[in-house]
């Protein structure tokens, strides 16, 4: 009995000195020679701070002008990240000027598990100049919260542009072909005022596996404002951005005088889905192409994006010289999209490019998409033969095209000047509506549906959405039997507006459901939903409305009882009349054998085998700690299910065991002793 109270005393113990950060401090009143641990002890430079912050630690950079180009030269460990942040939501700026080397304003370089927030990151006017460069054997890197500008190629705004010229806002290269970047997080960062010339504002580039794009503002760019590629050589194999989520952005005025810029770009990259997304005052709104030739842009979802006022095209979609003079783009789907006053410059640029611009294509759908057109064109569909190559498998249907006084589509050498003869001439958009989709006030825009409009329940009677995904307003995708067209899902006077649409969390023992709302009237409470197919569903339980009228509330519940495997969760939102609505969808998958770590012999005297769960022969990290909470130990890429470790040299007492999983990102932990 003793010797179990003595272990769960020296386990809480642990692992609560293990969950303490430590905090570190930076002044430009500082002094570099400080311990750096308190304010009155603040190191002086951001750099010396990279240099020698530990992981599981907070770098507090407090108000000022830092005018550094700094190299992180330190990494965290998985869920012990080193943050460099603005102390106490102080204005902190780091500036390049006068500064020639290097080339960023901050480089991370083979350094991983680390956070850059809330810094103001301006001033770095020269060939090459960058604000935050992401490159090589990189995990868990997070950039948030920052305002980056005047990342400029050239101190003179009237400089001549080439391929030669350019610089890079945020760029992230993954260099490393057998070791992709991934936990890759960029969210809530403001990117503007940027000269980039043949480069873009924000650029995911190369070996990229998992990644967040997720609510930045990028604005006033002289090129491309978001930007995910494949296939430049970045990396020697692997060499595609994939498997990340572009959600939640607003790109406007990006705007080349010298090339046809997108607001979001899809260059080669694959797998990767482009969502809930406003574009407005772009050249081309979003562009999914490959540059590369005998490369593929594919797998790519572009879907309920709000598009507008663009000088060229809402929707770009294809190889603009195959097979010669560019890639390919295949296997790619774009649904409730809603676009409205695009290819307004048909004399620019980009020349006449239609409401909707295709080139050559395989396998690619369109459906359940709004196109309001207006241009003097009056072009609403472009879809162009390449080189005498038509699309293969191109398949449009339940979309909505609009555009009051003469209209023309051109499809592969033929133009038609009226929607019934496109049909039949074309085969495609059997089930398409040429109606005004009744916009809520174009002129703002707000591309809203009215209750009159004709996309409501007009969309595909087969489609189902995807886990997790929403219209653009964080509601559910389909609110009656049938989706609507466009990316609004109408709804009349909800009781709930979702400030934050359900999220699900795998943790060891227990699934964290949380969702959050901005508005809650006549809503008496929500159900919990769980399913193992998507399709049939049980009640977890009922939460009470908080009843909230004006700043909502944030819900957390824990299903304490997983499903093995995948599930699904859902919300079942009921009013005081018993008018019910669900919520998005969202998948998750647990693992009950996840806990599964045995330590023996323990105590042990000179060697201690490690016997643990992994699925699949992942890479796994494992990380031994001391009572201090000083890391002893550290392996990675462990794919085995055993390890033998050799403990003689340790001295005698508890040590904290973890493995982490890099794939799933959860972790075991067992405490073991040293005779």
């Amino acid at each position: 009995m003793k010797r179990l109270f003595l272990f769960a005393i020296i386990n809480c113990v642990c692992l609560g000195f293990l969950s303490s950060q430590t905090q570190y401090y930076v002044s430009t009143s500082g002094s570099d020679s400080n311990s750096g641990t308190s304010i009155a002890e603040a190191w002086r430079t951001v750099q010396h701070a990279m240099d020698n912050a530990t992981p599981n630690s907070v770098v507090n950079i407090l108000a000022g002008t830092y005018n550094e180009k700094v190299e992180v030269n330190v990494s965290g460990t998985s869920g012990n990240p080193i943050i460099f942040r603005n102390y106490n939501n102080d204005v902190v700026t780091m500036t390049g000027t006068g500064i020639a080397t290097p080339d960023a304003i901050i480089g991370i370089f083979d350094q991983s598990y680390i956070t850059i927030q809330g810094l103001n990151i301006s001033d770095n006017e020269q060939l090459d100049a960058q604000g935050i460069i992401v490159e090589g054997n990189c995990q868990g890197i997070e950039l948030r919260n920052n305002d980056i500008s005047k990342i400029n190629f050239s101190s003179d705004p009237n400089a001549p542009v080439n391929a030669s010229t350019n610089s890079q806002p945020i760029i992230v290269f993954g260099t490393n072909s057998s070791s992709a970047i991934s936990g890759l997080v960029i969210d809530g960062n403001i990117v503007h005022d940027c000269r980039p010339g043949f480069s873009e504002a924000l650029a995911v580039n190369g070996n990229v596996d998992g990644f967040e794009v997720t609510n930045n503002t990028v604005r006033d760019i002289t090129n491309i404002g978001i930007a995910i590629i494949g296939h430049e050589g970045t990396a020697s194999a692997n060499d595609q951005a994939r498997n990340g989520t572009i959600r939640y952005n607003t790109v406007f005025n990006c705007k080349s005088p010298y090339a046809t810029a997108g607001g979001i770009y899809v260059d080669g990259g694959r797998d990767n889905v482009i969502e809930n997304n406003t574009v407005h005052d772009c050249q081309w709104g979003i562009e999914v192409g490959c540059e590369n030739i005998g490369k593929s842009a594919s797998g790519i979802k572009v879907r309920n994006n709000i598009l507008y006022n663009n000088d060229d095209a809402s929707l770009a979609i294809g190889g603009y010289d195959y097979p010669s003079g560019s890639g390919k783009v295949t296997d790619c789907l774009f649904t409730n999209n809603s676009c409205y006053n695009n290819d307004l410059n048909s004399g620019g640029v980009g020349g006449v490019t239609g409401e909707l611009s295709i080139t050559y294509t395989e396998n690619c759908t369109l459906k359940n998409n709004i196109f309001y057109g207006t241009n003097s064109a009056g072009i609403l569909l472009n879809a162009e033969a390449v080189n005498g190559n038509n699309s293969i498998n191109l398949a449009l249907d339940y979309n909505l095209f609009y555009m009051s006084g003469a209209v023309e589509f051109n499809y592969e050498g033929s133009n038609y000047t009226d929607f019934a003869a496109y049909q039949s001439g074309t085969g495609q958009d059997a089930n398409s509506l040429f109606s005004d989709p009744s916009y809520a006030n174009p002129g703002t825009p707000d591309l809203h549906l009215n209750a009159a409009s004709p996309a409501i329940d007009s969309g595909d009677p087969a489609f189902a959405a995807a886990a997790g995904e929403t219209d653009m307003d964080g509601e559910n995708r389909v609110q009656n039997a049938r989706v609507d067209m466009g990316a609004d899902e109408y709804n009349p006077a909800l009781p709930v507006e979702y400030a934050q649409p359900l999220q699900a969390f795998p943790a060891p023992d227990y699934v964290e459901l949380r969702w959050a709302t901005s508005l809650e009237q006549n809503n008496d409470r929500f159900e919990v939903q769980r399913s193992d197919n998507a399709i049939d569903w049980v009640v977890l339980m009922r939460i009470a409305s908080g009843q909230h009228t004006g700043a909502g509330d944030s819900y957390r519940i824990k299903d304490t009882m997983p499903l093995n495997g995948k599930s699904y969760y859902r919300l079942k939102q009921i009013d005081q009349n018993g008018n019910y609505a669900f919520s998005n969808t969202v998948e998750v998958s647990w693992d009950k054998t996840w806990m599964t770590l045995q330590a023996f012999p323990n105590p042990a005297t000179t060697n201690l085998t490690l016997d643990f769960y992994n699925p699949g022969n992942e890479k796994m990290e494992v990380f031994v700690y001391d009572l201090r909470g000083r890391l002893l130990l550290f392996q990675q890429n462990v794919s085995s299910t055993q390890l033998e470790l050799d403990v003689a040299g340790w001295n005698p007492g508890p040590y904290l065991v973890q493995i982490v999983s890099k794939t799933h990102y959860r972790k075991m932990e067992t405490l073991v002793f040293k005779q």
